[in-house]
């Protein structure tokens, strides 16, 4: 018996899409309201990406976090422009920052190629399926019910962040764990550090879950989650 603990976000379900679509909206959306005062695209999606960053930094991954750095970023590039605050784009801005939460995109893109067969797999090998993810409660709660993962997750936890602190209190006590994620900062890392194994699946993220660094680790890096089957008996 093994046991498996799953990221959820790029992992298990495309998630990084939304947000890149909520990124363009909000650039475009930008242009328009601060007209021939609008700096550069690489400006303004850089001082976002800054603000995200440090909001990531102080508050955690709340739900209010992305829609409110949108609010920030516009506040923060009128100052530059000598433009005044409009509250009807301070609303606007956050109201594009919650398309991420869209319950019916979740539904609709469903799970990552390859996730049903190599779960069920697992599954008729009697192996222990727990996701760990991070975020808001509710949200990631509610991309389990509404993609189907509830199905073979019976064990889900989520916290506010991602560290080996918490992995150390997931893995504590279970059968040969292995660490399952697409991010270098809070999936192989955290993994690293409780001394477990990392099945690493790369998948483009932001900024904020890229390091410099990695320690030394069983780490095996795989290309696509259904790869899983083919090194089962070998883990």
């Amino acid at each position: 018996m093994k046991t498996f603990i799953f990221d959820l976000d790029d992992t298990l379900i495309w998630t990084n899409i939304a947000y890149n679509s909520a990124h363009i909206k909000f650039l475009s959306f930008l242009i328009d309201a601060l007209g021939p005062k609008a700096p550069s695209v690489v400006e303004m999606s850089k001082t976002f990406e800054e603000l995200d960053m440090e909001a990531a930094e102080k508050q955690g991954f709340v739900k209010e976090r992305f829609p409110r750095s949108m609010q920030e970023t516009y506040k923060k590039l009128c100052e530059r422009a000598g433009a005044s605050v409009d509250e009807k784009n301070l609303r606007r801005a956050y109201e594009i920052g919650l398309t991420v939460f869209d319950e019916n995109c979740w539904q609709k893109r469903g799970l990552v190629e390859g996730a049903q067969e190599t779960l069920d797999f697992l599954l008729s090998k009697g192996d222990d399926l727990v996701l760990c993810t991070k975020g808001d409660e509710r949200i990631q709660k509610r991309k389990v019910e509404v993609t189907g993962l509830d199905k073979w997750f019976k064990q889900v936890y989520v916290f506010n962040n991602k560290t080996y602190k918490e992995l150390l209190k997931v893995s504590k006590g279970r059968h040969n764990p292995w660490k399952v994620g697409n991010s270098l900062r809070s999936d192989v890392v955290p993994a690293i550090k409780a001394g477990i194994g990392v099945i690493y699946i790369p998948c483009e993220t932001w900024a904020f879950e890229k390091v410099s660094e990695v320690p030394e680790g069983k780490v095996l890096k795989l290309e696509k989650l259904s790869e899983i089957k083919e090194i089962y008996d070998a883990l």
